[in-house]
Parts: structure tokens; C-alpha cells; sequence
């Protein structure tokens, strides 16, 4: 059994251009506009306990348990320097202009038994029951208006496996899991944003305030079928699994940002999942090893409703999309590794491939008037190489090691992430950081 307690508090500061000073409290005039620059702030605390009983007997294993914890949350936001705006205002004191409050629950219960039959198969199953209560209170403030509400999730998962061992080295392994997940906070009460409101069912109205019911944003369900093999000799392991993953509901980014820079989601009805993972080590020589993995990956939208809004005449429209590919899921994943040590010394050689990405809805290709173009990421590698000295003992027994790495070795130029920006109708990239290098020094007493 462990008992827990986590306290922490913490802040981050952004320059914010053109932005409309209603929205901060600053002013009741709606077309002020002004650069300025905002702190927002989280305080937080949590409390826990999680516990677990395992019974072996007979080379079988029943373990089970649970864990329970509350945490709460204090967010407020202050306007530090507006411009040439009256910084009388603000002067000495950071104006406030938005502050919430979150109460969470969450308790959840699980039993997991592992049954050999005979001296090759064995049987797993596992079965978790969890529910979350969620209460948040908005503060009255400017343009922030007081909400207040409260909604649960329950979820019950299982999960079935087997295993099968054909030999000491060869063995082969099915899966099957359910397994649920809840939304992204954001996608149901951005509560940093005046002008959104829950996405939560009206259920009536109570001294002056809207009662709201449960969330109109579902959670994510994942029917997870996997199948794969194993293969061990004492210089070579090999892994491959196969799997197919149902998604309903899957939480997906449609490739748009928040005001944060925090990418925007929202529910796709269904969604699919599949591929091959592989993992391997061959152990050459004493102190030369070569590892590496590669995971190709079919990621397909089925059906997503998407909200579009049109800036220029202020409405709103849905359109369904299908057979689109999941954005920010590159195609493939591959790495490399070659590692080598010499008595002190291991030089460490990675190299990373990443395949081909579509950070939105639209697919690759947008079409402006007549022609298409191209917005999807364009695979990538990138490699890394890294030198440990482990020097022994200094300073009268204590142990000095030194470790220098150098990040994209060949300075190649790609980029890691895009995102549409709807108010100026362009796509924009992330690039990814060119050659750097750092250097560690460690001394462990």
C-alpha cells in the first residue's frame, strides 16, 4: 500500500499580438486592440493511495487492487504589459482577468490472473473498473461569466491473452483488450476562452445560472486485437507483432491550434488503426551490438464530423469527412542503433526515420483554385552520436563519468509538426532543431 501527497504551483509567460483588451477586462470598448504580455498561473494538489495483493501458487498468479485519488486545481491568468495601453491599471499589481476551479476523483479497482496449462500455454486475463467525477467553477470576472458543473465517467476494461511457447527460444502470443479513454479537458470547457461554452447538455436554469447535464464530447473506446511471436538465442532477440486497432470516438487532433498553441481536437466516429511492429538486437561481437525497430502504420478517419467556421459571415457548418488519414501519425517509425564498448569507453550511433505526415484533415493535397498543393510532412531521418567515458573514482571515492551527445549529426532540415491557421488562411510548420550538441558531467557520491 502507498499513500501520496504532490503539491506544486507554477507559471508561463506569453507575447500576445493584436489582441482585443475586452476580452482581458482591460476595457468595455470591444474594437481596443493591443500587444501585450500575459502570465498564467496553475496551483495544484493531490493527494492518493494506491494498493495491490499478489498470490502466487503453483506457478499461477492472482493480483489485485486499486488506487483513489482527489486532486484539485487553482488557474488564473494576469495581464502584466498591454501596450501602449493605461498602465496605471496594471502597474504593481498584475490585473486578473480570468480565474477557475477543478475538484477531481478518480477510483478504480482491477484483477489480473495468470493461468499456465500445462508446460507451453498460458492464459492471462484482466479486468479494470474505473470512475472519474469531474466539478468545475468558473470565477465571474470581465468577460468570464460564473459556471459551475459536474459530470462523471465510468469504464470498465478487460483484456485476454495467451501465450504459447513452442521451444526455450520461439514463442507466439493473441490479445484482445477494450480498453476506454476520457476527452481532452479543452474539448469539453476551454475555460481560458470567454466566448467558449461547455459542451456540456443544458438541463435548465437555476438563480440566474445555466444547469448543465452530461458532455455533449464522447469518450474514446479502442477494441485492440493484437497477434505476434518472440524468438530468443543468447546474442539475438526478435519481436513482431501484428495488431488492428477499433477505434469509436477516438479523440483526434484536427489539425488547428488553441490560442496556447495547444493543438485542437474532437471526437471521430470511427477510426482504424493497424500495422506491424518489429524490435530486434544482435549482439555481434563482446561489446558491439546492433539494435534497432520499425513500425509501418495505416491510419484511417472512417467518419468525423468536423465543425468549420467561417470567419468572414460568422457561421458555422459541419462537414463529414471519410477515409482520411489520422493527422500527426507519420506512416512509419524506424531506428537504428550501433553501440560499442571499450573497456571505459561506449560510443552510441542512432539514426531515426520518420515517415510521411498529414497534419490535417485535408489528406496531402489542398486544392487551391486549379492546383493542388502539397501540405503533409515529407519523411525525415535524423541521427544522433553519443560518447560515455566512465573515468572511475576521483575525489576520494566518488565516481566521475562524462558523456557528450551531438543531435542531428548531418544538420538535416525538416519539419515536426503543422498546424492550419485559420485566421490567415495558411498552413505553417514547426522546423525541426538543427545540429546541437551538449555535454554531461556526472558525479555520483
Amino acid at each position: 500500500n502507498t499513500l501520496y501527497y504532490i503539491k506544486g504551483s507554477g507559471y508561463y509567460e506569453q507575447l500576445q499580438r493584436g489582441e482585443n483588451l475586452s476580452g482581458y477586462g482591460l476595457t468595455d470598448d470591444p474594437e481596443l486592440y493591443s500587444d501585450l504580455i500575459r502570465r498564467k498561473w496553475v496551483n495544484k494538489g493531490q493527494w492518493g493511495m494506491t494498493s495491490q495483493t499478489v498470490i502466487e501458487d503453483g506457478g499461477n498468479r492472482t493480483s489485485f487492487g486499486g488506487s483513489y485519488y482527489f486532486f484539485q486545481s487553482r488557474h488564473w491568468g494576469e495581464v502584466l504589459w498591454a501596450g501602449d495601453f493605461n498602465q496605471s491599471l496594471i502597474a504593481g499589481t498584475p490585473h486578473k482577468y480570468y480565474e477557475h476551479f477543478g475538484r477531481y476523483h478518480d477510483f478504480s479497482l482491477y484483477g489480473i490472473r495468470v493461468q499456465k496449462i500445462g508446460d507451453r500455454l498460458t492464459l492471462s486475463g484482466n479486468l479494470q473498473l474505473r470512475y472519474q467525477h469531474i466539478a468545475v467553477h468558473q470565477t465571474p470576472m470581465g468577460l468570464y461569466v460564473q459556471t459551475i458543473y459536474g459530470f462523471h465517467w465510468l469504464f470498465l476494461s478487460p483484456r485476454l491473452g495467451a501465450t504459447y511457447a513452442f521451444s526455450d527460444r520461439l514463442s507466439a502470443f493473441a490479445g484482445f483488450s477494450i480498453a476506454s479513454h476520457e476527452p481532452n479537458d479543452d474539448m469539453i470547457d476551454d475555460t481560458d476562452d470567454p466566448s467558449d461554452a461547455p459542451r456540456l447538455e443544458v438541463v435548465g436554469e437555476e438563480n440566474g445560472l445555466t444547469v448543465y447535464g452530461d458532455p455533449t464530447v464522447k469518450p474514446e473506446r479502442v477494441y485492440d486485437f493484437e497477434l505476434g511471436s518472440t524468438y530468443r538465442t543468447a546474442n539475438l532477440a526478435i519481436d513482431v507483432n501484428l495488431f488492428w486497432m477499433e477505434y469509436r470516438n477516438e479523440v483526434v487532433p484536427d489539425g488547428g491550434l488553441t490560442n496556447d498553441g495547444f493543438p485542437t481536437y474532437g471526437n471521430a466516429a470511427r477510426s482504424v488503426h493497424r500495422g506491424i511492429e518489429t524490435l530486434w538486437s544482435w549482439k555481434i561481437r563482446p561489446g558491439l551490438t546492433v539494435d534497432g525497430n520499425y513500425s509501418f502504420n495505416d491510419n484511417w478517419i472512417k467518419q468525423y464530423d468536423q465543425i468549420l467556421y467561417d470567419w468572414d459571415d460568422g457561421m458555422s457548418s459541419v462537414v463529414t469527412r471519410r477515409d482520411v488519414a489520422v493527422p500527426q501519425f507519420p506512416t512509419y517509425l524506424a531506428n537504428l542503433g550501433v553501440t560499442y564498448t571499450y573497456r571505459k569507453a561506449t560510443i552510441v550511433y542512432r539514426l531515426r526515420g520518420v515517415g510521411r505526415q498529414f497534419p490535417y484533415l485535408d489528406g496531402r493535397y489542398v486544392w487551391r483554385g486549379d492546383h493542388g498543393e502539397d501540405v503533409s510532412l515529407a519523411p525525415y531521418t535524423s541521427s544522433s552520436l553519443k560518447a560515455i567515458v566512465r573515468v572511475g573514482k576521483v575525489f576520494g571515492g566518488a565516481d566521475l563519468t562524462l558523456e557528450g551527445r551531438v543531435d542531428n549529426l548531418f544538420d538535416q532540415k525538416y519539419e515536426t509538426f503543422g498546424y492550419y491557421a485559420s485566421w490567415y488562411d495558411q498552413y505553417l510548420y514547426w522546423p525541426g532543431a538543427e545540429r546541437n550538441w551538449y555535454m554531461t558531467v556526472k558525479l555520483a557520491i
